[in-house]
C-alpha cells in the first residue's frame, strides 16, 4: 500500500505502527512481547510473530493492514521441563521431595506467505522430564541415576485468514534415557521459503550434546521439503561447515534452490532433493542474496557480492554490498 510497518519496543511489549505513504500514522497496535517477524497476504492481512524477551511465550497475531483491527491472536504451544524428585544446584543434582515444571525457550522460523495465500510458521514444541527414584532429600544424585524423558517436535502451521490452522509434525524425537547419554534435538534454523510446488522448504538443525558435561558436537543440518498436504517429501543433508550459520535460501529457475552454510553455496534440485553442485568461497562467512534470471546465484561475502554460476565458475559482481529495490533493481551501499 506504499507505506511502512515499524515497531517500538517497550520493556516486554512492542507497539506496531503503520505509516501511510502520506507520512501519517494510519494505526497502532500493542503486541505482547517483541516483534520477531511479519508477513503480508495479498488480501492485506499482516501476520505478526512476537515473543517474550526470555523466549518462553510466543504469539501469532493477524491484523487487517488497512484498518489495524485484530483478526486473531494465537498462542503458540509452550515447551516445558519437568523435574521429579530432582533439583539442579550448579553442576550438582540434588534429591528433593518436590516436583516442578518450568517453561523453556521456543525456537521459531520466520513467517512467509505461500502462493496458496496461507502463512506458514515452524517452531519447536518440547516436553522434557528429569526424574529419579525416591531418595533422601538433599542428597546428591549421580547423573547416571537420573532419567531423561524427551518428547521433542518441530511443528509446521499453515495459518488460515480466520485464525484457524493446519498443524503438521515435520520431525519428532522421543527417548527415555539416563542423563549421561548424548542427545540430539531438532529445531528450525530460521529460514523457510516456498518450494514453488505449493509446498515449503524448511531447514532443520539436529544439535548434539552431552547434558552432564555441557559439551556440544557439530550439528547435522537438513533441508526438508513439505508438500501441500503437509507430508515430508525428503530431507537433504547439508555439508558440515565452520564459520557463521547463515541459513538463507532462495528459489531459482527450473526447480533449483540455493542455500549457504559457512563458506559453501549449495545448489540443489528442489523437486527431487538432490544436491547438484557446491561452490567453495574460500571464506567462512557468505550468505545467499538472490537467484538471478540467468540461473546463477548472487551471494554476499565479507568483501562484496559474487555471482556464482557453478561449482567452478564465479565472478565478482560488486566490490560493496547492495540493496535490492521493489522491481529487482540493485543499489550500491556507500560507506
Amino acid at each position: 500500500m506504499g507505506g511502512a510497518l515499524i515497531s517500538a519496543n517497550h520493556a516486554d511489549v512492542s507497539v506496531l505502527y503503520t505509516v501511510g505513504k502520506d507520512g501519517k500514522t494510519r494505526w497502532k497496535y500493542p503486541l505482547p512481547g517483541l516483534r520477531k517477524d511479519h508477513a503480508y497476504t495479498l488480501t492485506h492481512l499482516v501476520h505478526i510473530l512476537s515473543q517474550s524477551r526470555d523466549g518462553m511465550d510466543s504469539t501469532l497475531t493477524g491484523i487487517d493492514e488497512e484498518t489495524g483491527i485484530r483478526k486473531f491472536a494465537i498462542t503458540i504451544p509452550a515447551s516445558h521441563e519437568k523435574q521429579v524428585n530432582v533439583d539442579r544446584e550448579g553442576t550438582r543434582i540434588l534429591c528433593t521431595a518436590k516436583s516442578s515444571s518450568n517453561p523453556i525457550h521456543t525456537l521459531a522460523s520466520r513467517l512467509f506467505v505461500n502462493i496458496d495465500g496461507f502463512a506458514y510458521l515452524a517452531f519447536t514444541q518440547n516436553e522434557w522430564k528429569l526424574s529419579a527414584a525416591k531418595c533422601a532429600a538433599g542428597s546428591v544424585i549421580e547423573p547416571r541415576d537420573v532419567i531423561y524423558t524427551r518428547d521433542e517436535k518441530v511443528g509446521l502451521w499453515q495459518i488460515h485468514p480466520d485464525g484457524t490452522y493446519r498443524s503438521t509434525i515435520v520431525e519428532e524425537a522421543k527417548n527415555i534415557l539416563p542423563l549421561t547419554e548424548p542427545t540430539s534435538v531438532p529445531s528450525p534454523t530460521g529460514a523457510i521459503i516456498p518450494d514453488g510446488l505449493d509446498g515449503a522448504l524448511l531447514p532443520i538443525r539436529w544439535s548434539h550434546n552431552f547434558i552432564v558435561e555441557d559439551m556440544y558436537g557439530s550439528p547435522d543440518e537438513f533441508i526438508y521439503r513439505i508438500d501441500p498436504n503437509g507430508e515430508v517429501v525428503y530431507k537433504l543433508a547439508l555439508p558440515k561447515y565452520d564459520g557463521a550459520a547463515h541459513d538463507e535460501m532462495v528459489l531459482g529457475e527450473d526447480d533449483i534452490g540455493f542455500a549457504t552454510r559457512g563458506g559453501f553455496l549449495i545448489a540443489f534440485n528442489v523437486r527431487a532433493g538432490k544436491e547438484l553442485w557446491r561452490w567453495d568461497s574460500g571464506t567462512t562467512d557468505i550468505s545467499v542474496y538472490a537467484a538471478l534470471a540467468n540461473g546463477h546465484c548472487l551471494i554476499e561475502t565479507p568483501t562484496g557480492m559474487v555471482e556464482v554460476e557453478s561449482a567452478t565458475k564465479a565472478k565478482q559482481f560488486s566490490d560493496s554490498k547492495l540493496m535490492m529495490g521493489w522491481h529487482g533493481d540493485t543499489y550500491r551501499k556507500h560507506y
